[in-house]
């Protein structure tokens, strides 16, 4: 019975996993014709958008106080003694918690913007900031659907309303503002409305999975028995995610703040195709967290360092294929992107922070197996350390070589950080998720990079060399995967897609 229960477990992360990554697929089709060909219309503009957005997620756990944090942490607990009324207590907290962060930022607001006055230019103007909070308000209470959602094991349409939406929608009132049919201002309002339509929608969708659990309050009476330790855990979660978000978006904030919204624009541009890295380990990531609490609350340990050794290598082998194809073709990007030669110079970034995506990969789930842990305070102590890392780096490195600096201080920041994560996880567990395959898969980097200046050389039409470049190396790749045997589970979805394959690879 237990290995049937977990079959169906994996078999649930796969399904939820692939339609996810298929999702978001098509949001990087989207958004890429959005950064290929609209965004660079105005860097100004497009590095002022991710500069208020990464400010208000910065924001976001300060104002809920971390309550987003109980949905994954107890959810199992209220679940396994069917006592009902659990959403209804989490939103009666995070409306208290964030009325009591409202005023606290009232009273207090020009202390704290005083104080990060040397790292992020904070804005002065009453709309603006009051743009940015209900932005950062919204997006709590979008995140704390989303984990309920993952919860049910429904993160797919999720994805396509909050993700895909805004890829279709930033380009569509992006273009409005240059076309100068909307101001700055009726600009700000359009990208509150969204926020707000997403977070409507993805409530009718929890009670239409059965998921919006609001009617009683007995899970209220049963949680004031744990007050002290629910609110322990809140502080902790919110200081953890503060701390996250600094070590991961404080060089847009930087950026933006020492040297320019237009540099903040073309660092974005960046970030984007690094971003893609990481589409398939968000949705695995998102769908494997309750596995991973409920395994937990069960002491069952194997099932931690399954999902923590399988979640790796195949996170590698699609991450380290999606770096390679970009990286090979990267100048045939600028060349069809609009004001491409502006990136050309700066190319080295989707290098600095592809490793940084990388790295994550590599170490998967080890922040969701530290923080459902008897440990999870020492996840704050090392996102805490990353974040002072990151931030010490950024203010020197963009000092120095501007936003390549910047790039640099993230993978550098990454690498230590993981490295120190993992070893510590696997001091006090004694799991961890590497084996003689990530070495390979590494070794196909570095020859990827030994030879990418040849390729970058070549002159010819892009769009037989980028699709020759891509054809190529994805017949190599999956020749070299399926020589080296590097993941069973790999192989055979795609001999299931593609069963064309076959005959190449051996099989019957």
């Amino acid at each position: 019975m237990i290995t049937i229960f977990r079959k169906q477990q994996m078999g649930i992360i796969q399904r939820q996993s692939v339609k996810s990554s298929l999702v978001n697929f098509t949001g990087f089709l989207v958004g890429s014709l959005s950064t290929l060909f609209i965004l660079p219309l105005d860097w100004n503009l497009y590095g002022s958008i991710q500069y208020w957005l990464a400010i208000a997620m910065l924001l976001s756990p300060f104002l809920n106080l971390g309550t987003v944090a109980l949905v994954e942490k107890y959810f199992p607990f209220f679940k396994e003694r069917n006592i009902p009324g659990f959403l209804r207590f989490i939103f009666l907290v995070t409306i208290i918690a964030t009325g009591f962060s409202l005023l606290l930022l009232f009273f207090l607001g020009d202390y704290l913007i005083k104080w990060l006055s040397p790292i992020m230019e904070l804005t002065s103007s009453t709309n603006e900031n009051i743009f940015i909070i209900s932005v950062a308000i919204l997006i709590g209470f979008i995140n704390l659907v989303r984990v309920q959602s993952a919860n049910f094991q429904r993160i797919v349409f999720f994805d396509i309303i909050y993700k895909l939406g805004f890829k279709f929608f930033l380009p569509f009132i992006f273009l409005l503002h240059l076309w100068h049919l909307l101001q700055t201002e009726e600009l700000q309002v359009g990208i509150v409305l969204f926020y707000a339509l997403v977070l409507l929608v993805l409530i009718f969708y929890l009670k239409k999975i059965g998921a919006w659990d609001v009617k009683t309050n007995n899970a209220i009476r049963v949680a004031q028995t744990k007050k002290k330790e629910y609110s322990s855990y809140m502080f902790f979660s919110m200081f953890n995610e503060v701390s996250h978000l600094m070590a991961y978006k404080i060089d847009i904030i930087m950026i933006g703040a020492l040297l320019s919204k237009t540099s903040a624009g073309i660092f974005s541009s960046f970030l984007f195709l690094s971003a893609i890295l990481e589409i398939p380990s968000r949705s695995l990531y998102e769908i494997s967290a309750p596995f991973i609490a409920s395994s937990f609350e069960k002491n069952d340990m194997n099932k931690v360092e399954e999902l923590y050794k399988k979640s790796s290598i195949n996170l590698m082998i699609v991450g380290v294929f999606i770096f390679c194809i970009i990286w090979l073709n990267i100048e045939n990007v600028f060349d069809i992107m609009t004001n491409g030669k502006d990136l050309r110079p700066f190319k080295w970034i989707f290098v600095f922070l592809g490793v940084a995506k990388l790295i994550d990969m590599l170490t998967s789930l080890n922040k969701h197996i530290l923080i459902y842990s008897k440990h999870y305070m020492f996840n704050l102590y090392f996102v805490v350390a990353l974040a002072v890392l990151n931030i010490g780096a950024n203010y020197i490195m963009i000092g120095q070589w501007g936003i390549l600096g910047a790039g640099l201080a993230t993978a550098i920041s990454i690498f230590i950080f993981q490295l120190g994560r993992t070893f510590y996880i696997y001091l006090k567990m004694k799991i961890h998720p590497f084996n003689n395959k990530s070495l390979q898969l590494l070794f196909i980097i570095a020859v990827v990079l030994l030879v990418s200046p040849a390729v970058h050389r070549l002159d010819c039409n892009i769009f037989l060399q980028g699709g020759f470049i891509t054809l190529g190396f994805s017949f190599l790749y999956f020749i070299a995967l399926r020589k080296l045997q590097i993941s069973d589970e790999i192989e055979n979805m795609l001999l299931s897609k593609l069963p064309m394959l076959k005959p190449w690879l051996g099989k019957d």
